[in-house]
């Protein structure tokens, strides 16, 4: 979540204002960011639903519950595959949603 300008990990809410970095091996990152392995659909909807409930919102005439922070959630997929003489195939994805403050 990005609010006021600061970075706060939405899953662990606890561990304060986090900084971000940058270097040539990963380009920009969040440091000291949770990072949750999930193996199926309904461990990515926990994950998300976490975060959501530790969102900033306020409330004005038109939406109850709106944003006050942006929010990026990266989801990385690997899918493996064997080929029928036994091979191992890996494919790799990675998926970045963003949400911003006040864009209902």
């Amino acid at each position: 979540e990005i609010y006021n300008e600061q970075i706060r990990d939405l899953l662990s809410p606890a561990a304060g204002i986090l900084h971000c970095r940058w270097n040539a091996k990963n380009g920009f990152f969040v440091e000291e960011l949770t990072v949750v392995d999930c193996t199926n659909p309904q461990d990515l909807l926990a994950v998300l639903h976490e975060g959501m409930r530790n969102r900033k919102t306020g409330s004005h005439d038109l939406n109850k519950d709106s944003s006050r922070s942006h929010s990026i959630m990266t989801v990385y997929v690997i899918s493996q595959s064997k080929s029928e003489d036994g091979h191992i195939f890996k494919k790799y994805g990675k998926v970045v949603f963003v949400d911003l403050a006040g864009s209902e």
